[in-house]
C-alpha cells in the first residue's frame, strides 16, 4: 500500500459487531481521517431540510418528534415491517451519503501518507468494495450482538433478527472481505488484532 497516495480502508460488518470501535481504534494507530456512514446518516436526518421534507412526505408526521428530531424507533420499526418503505428511505439517504463520502475520498486521496478509514455498514450490499483499497469485516456471535443491541439501542432479539436478515449475512461479509476481526472477546484481544492489522497495512 505504500505506493498509493491515499490508501482507503472500508470497515463493515453486521449491526452490533463493533464497526465504530474498530474504526476509532485503527485511526489511533494510523495517520488517517475517518468517515462514518452512520454518523453522516444521523446528520442528514437531523439537519438536512430536504431530507426531512422528503421523509415527512413519505412517512408522515410520526417520523419526527415535535422538537424536530427524527423518531428513530418509529423509522426503525417502519422499515423493518415494510421492504417498500425501507427502499423509500434508502432512496432518500443513500445518494446523498454516497456523494458525501466520494467527495471526501477524492479530497484526501491527494494528501500523501494518510489513510481514509470509512465505516460503511452496507459496503457489500451496495457493491462498493471496489471503491476502497482494503476491506475489513468486523464479526461477532449472534448472542453477543443481541446483548449489545438490547443494552445500547433497546432492540429486542426479534428486531435484531429482522434487521440482520435485511442485509447480507455475516458469513457473506466475511467471505468478501480482505481482513476479518473477531469482536467477541476482551478489549485486549481486540486491540491485539487491530494492532496487527495496522502494522500490516502500514508496512
Amino acid at each position: 500500500l505504500s505506493s498509493l497516495i491515499m490508501p482507503s480502508i472500508a470497515v463493515t460488518g453486521t449491526i452490533g459487531s463493533g464497526k465504530s470501535l474498530i474504526t476509532a481504534s485503527l485511526s489511533k494507530l494510523l495517520p488517517s481521517v475517518t468517515y462514518s456512514a452512520d454518523q453522516d446518516n444521523t446528520l442528514l436526518l437531523e439537519s438536512d431540510p430536504d431530507v426531512k421534507r422528503e421523509i415527512l412526505s413519505h412517512f408522515g408526521t410520526e417520523a419526527y418528534h415535535p422538537d424536530g428530531m427524527p423518531d428513530r424507533t418509529f423509522l426503525r420499526k417502519t422499515i423493518l415491517s415494510s421492504p417498500e418503505r425501507k427502499e423509500s428511505l434508502e432512496a432518500i439517504l443513500h445518494p446523498r451519503l454516497r456523494a458525501r463520502w466520494e467527495s471526501l475520498a477524492g479530497e484526501f486521496r491527494r494528501i500523501p501518507d494518510r489513510f481514509l478509514i470509512a465505516e460503511m455498514p452496507l459496503l457489500f450490499e451496495n457493491n462498493l468494495e471496489d471503491r476502497f483499497d482494503v476491506t475489513v469485516t468486523v464479526a461477532c456471535s449472534h448472542e453477543i450482538r443481541c446483548k449489545r443491541l438490547e443494552i445500547g439501542r433497546s432492540m429486542t432479539p426479534v428486531e435484531v433478527v429482522s434487521w440482520t436478515s435485511s442485509q447480507l449475512s455475516q458469513d457473506d461479509k466475511i467471505a468478501r472481505a480482505d481482513h476479518v476481526l473477531w469482536n467477541d472477546g476482551s478489549m485486549n484481544a481486540l486491540e491485539s488484532q487491530v494492532t496487527r492489522l495496522a502494522t500490516l497495512l502500514s508496512s
